[in-house]
């Protein structure tokens, strides 16, 4: 399948933006077809640091590198098994393929939402995304609270929220 190509699957199981760091799937091959690996497998940065530099953003003060739990959503990359994701600023999604002897790393395939400029429906995995036993106010079945904290993890301002205008103002409106 040609990553550029549009499909008819709905938010999560596809990409909304180009680099896809909101995508929450369960594909779990990389490009080759191949499996990608666990991604708590690499969850001590300090045993990789060359190789953590180049694949995850790291702040802006070196002596300060980012915790691997950090780069994932609800900071648990256990619960992100072996599925394709993009905790850091790749391209697209993509995961961990060897461990041995050298760290390697390939892009997944994930297709792009359907009408992905338009509104888009999109179906909530609460457990995967961590939000069981929150008590807060909820929209749509998800934590407002933790919908911020994944915008803000995910996008930063780098790329900004092109599906969330304004997003910084409203989430704080959201949440007070």
């Amino acid at each position: 399948m040609d990553e550029n190509q549009e499909t008819n699957v709905t938010f999560p199981n596809c990409r909304l933006t180009e680099m896809g760091k909101e995508y929450m799937g369960m594909v779990r091959k990389r490009k080759t077809g191949k499996p990608c690996m666990n991604w708590n497998d690499f969850s001590d940065m300090t045993k990789y640091p060359e190789v953590m530099s180049k694949i995850l953003p790291l702040s802006v003060d070196s002596k300060e590198m980012k915790s691997f739990q950090e780069f994932f959503i609800n900071r648990d990359p256990r619960s992100y098994v072996n599925f394709c994701r993009n905790p850091g600023w790749g391209q697209r999604p993509w995961c961990f393929v060897s461990k041995d002897p050298a760290i390697k790393w390939e892009y997944c395939d994930i297709p792009f939402c359907k009408n992905r400029g338009s509104s888009v429906r999109v179906q909530v995995d609460e457990e995967r995304l961590g939000l069981h036993g929150e008590e807060e106010r909820v929209l749509l079945g998800v934590a407002l609270r933790t919908v911020a904290q994944i915008f803000d993890a995910r996008f930063h301002d780098r790329e900004g929220h092109p599906f969330v205008p304004g997003s910084r103002g409203q989430q704080a409106q959201l949440l007070s």
